[in-house]
This record gives C-alpha cells, structure tokens and sequence, in this order.
C-alpha cells in the first residue's frame, strides 16, 4: 500500500520514516514502510497479518503512484487508496483513486490488474453508481501484449489477441476508444476491438466461409499516452446496452 497512518493522519510512504509506528488504515494492524532505492516506496503488513485489503504488485503501486500525481498536477482533489464506505452489494471497498472534481462530482479510478468476470464489473460499477460516484477502469497488458507493444508509435494492429473481459465490456460501452495501461513502459494505450474471422476449410460436408472467433479479437492500439495526455468525460449512454444502461455515471476516454 502506498499510505498508512501515523498518529492518526495519512502519510505516504514516499514521506515515511523508518524509525516511526504505522498503521494499516483497513486493519489497524501495524505496517511496515519499504523505502529502498530499487522499487516504488510502500508499506506492507508484517507476516501473519490477516487483513482483508492484499498486497498488491509493485507495477500496480507505481500505476496508482503515476496516476495520483498526474491528476493532483491538474489541481485536482485526489486521494489514493481511498476508503468508501456506502458500497452496496459489496460492503465497504477502497478504490485505488478517488477523485473529487472543482463541482464535487466524485471518480473512482480502478486499475484492474487481475482478471475480472463480466458479471463482477458490472455490480461494482453499479454500486459505485448507487453511491453516486463514477467509474474508470483502465485494465494492464499482460505481459506477452507489452512485449508487442514494446517500440511501437502512433499505431499497432495485433491479430489473434485473447482479450479479457474487462477489455472486452470496456471496448462495448466506450463510444471510441478504451484505455489500457502498459506497466512495462509506464504509458497509456488507447484501443478498439474487431471481431477475428477464422476460415472454415471447405469440405465435401460444407465450409468455405469465415466465422467469428469466440477466442481471439483483432487489436487497434493508438499511443502511447503520458496520463497527462488523456481527457475523460462521462459516456453517452445510447451506447450502453440495455441491461446496463443504469450504469450512468461510467466515464470514458476523449
């Protein structure tokens, strides 16, 4: 975790000192700040704690850290790591980013590293919803795709990719382009889905034609992107389907 609690007050782990107490802000059990020199500054439960919030990747970390900082650069009321407590089916959740806009509209940023069913995006979208808070996702290239992605500008057309389903619900809703963030290079892509056709050989009992891939898409990918670059507003919900369309307040990429 990136903040913890020392005397009550959130501090960074960027500011900690290691010779002060800390508390986990979920827990109340006592962290412990890492402050070397090779990886992003965090804090990290000691062995044997049972804390419901789980440590998380350095890459997801530093994605939080790049994504606070530009957002606070804006002039933009912004806390990581922050606690909602009015999350229903879902009980209490910590949203990776909460931003608080200049009119009190409130955007929850989540950086999906880990795979996520269809079904579970949609209820904590809807809940973030109930709350009234908005909702960003932005999910990571696994590895193999930020390989590809490795040295490409402006454009990178990859057939055949296996796209999550975040990616997948994300490409439906968004009116242009989703977002997706390549932690090998620290940069944002944008993308668009295609259907990838596969050839049906023909035969004496028929074929001969083409069929859509249940497995693989075809990948449009434009960037890469500082998180300075990017502009958010809210989606136009004539793209929602319908069993969705009470997800308002989803934002997507300009």
């Amino acid at each position: 975790m990136l903040v913890a609690l020392n005397n009550g007050k959130r501090v960074f782990a960027s500011q900690a000192k290691r010779k002060e107490q800390y508390l986990c802000p979920h827990c109340h059990s006592q962290v412990v700040p890492h402050l070397g020199t090779k990886v992003i500054h965090h804090f990290k439960h000691k062995p044997g704690a049972t804390c419901t919030y789980k440590s998380e990747s350095i890459e997801h970390l530093k994605a939080k850290e790049i994504v606070f900082k530009a957002l606070t650069a804006r002039g933009l009321q912004a806390q990581v790591e922050a606690y909602v407590s009015t999350l229903s089916p879902f009980g209490n959740r910590i949203a990776d980013i909460l931003v608080t806009s200049p009119n009190g509209a409130k955007v929850a940023i989540e950086l999906q590293k880990t795979n996520i069913t269809e079904n579970d995006i949609i209820k904590r979208s809807k809940a973030y919803a109930d709350a009234n808070i908005n909702s960003l996702w932005i999910p990571f290239a696994p590895p193999k795709l930020s390989k590809e992605l490795a040295g490409e500008k402006g454009y990178c057309h990859i057939e055949k990719l296996s796209a999550t389903q975040l990616m997948q619900w994300l490409d439906k809703i968004h009116q242009d382009r989703a977002w997706i963030y390549d932690p090998s290079s620290q940069m944002f892509w944008k993308y668009e889905l295609s259907h990838h056709l596969l050839y049906v050989e023909s035969t004496d009992f028929g074929g001969g034609y083409f069929k859509r891939s249940k497995r693989w898409h075809d990948v449009s990918f434009y960037g890469p992107y500082k998180i300075s670059d990017l502009k958010i507003k809210k989606a136009n919900l004539k793209k929602i389907p319908a069993t969705e369309y009470q997800l308002a307040s989803l934002i997507r990429s300009e």
